[in-house]
C-alpha cells in the first residue's frame, strides 16, 4: 500500500509541474524523472495490494471463530490444514497440474521461445 501511494505521488507530481509550467526548470525535470520511476512502482504493486486486501478479509472473517480460545487450544487443526495443503500441492505437482516449467503465451514469437526454453539437442 505504501509503494502504491508513493508511486501515485511521484506520478502526480509530474502533472502538477506541468500544470504550473515548471517543465523547463530543474524541478520540472526532477518531476518527470520521479514520474518515470513512480509509474512502474505503482503498477507493480497492484497485485500485491490485492493480496494484502484478501489476507485482511480472510483474517477478519476467521477471527470470530477463534474468539475465546487459547493460543494453543486448536493447534492440531492448524497442523491438519497445513498437512492437507502440502499433500494436495504434492499430488497436483505429481499429476502435472502444477509445475515450475515456463510456457510462453500465444503471443510469443519462436525467437522468444528459443530464448526462454533451453535447447535439448547437444
Amino acid at each position: 500500500t505504501t509503494m502504491t501511494t508513493a508511486g501515485s505521488a511521484w506520478d502526480n507530481s509530474k502533472k502538477l509541474c506541468l500544470k504550473l509550467g515548471l517543465r523547463q526548470h530543474k524541478i520540472g525535470r526532477a518531476c518527470v524523472l520521479g514520474a518515470s520511476v513512480g509509474s512502474p512502482v505503482r503498477g507493480s504493486c497492484g497485485p500485491l495490494n490485492s493480496l494484502v486486501k484478501l489476507t485482511a478479509m480472510v483474517a477478519l472473517t476467521v477471527s470470530p471463530l477463534l474468539k475465546g480460545r487459547g493460543d494453543w487450544e486448536t493447534w492440531r487443526v492448524g497442523v491438519l490444514f497445513l498437512t492437507a495443503t502440502i499433500t494436495a500441492t504434492l499430488v497436483l505437482i505429481g499429476r502435472g497440474v502444477l509445475s515450475f516449467d515456463y510456457v510462453p503465451d500465444s503471443g510469443a514469437t519462436p525467437e522468444m521461445s528459443r530464448q526462454i526454453t533451453p535447447s535439448t539437442s547437444e
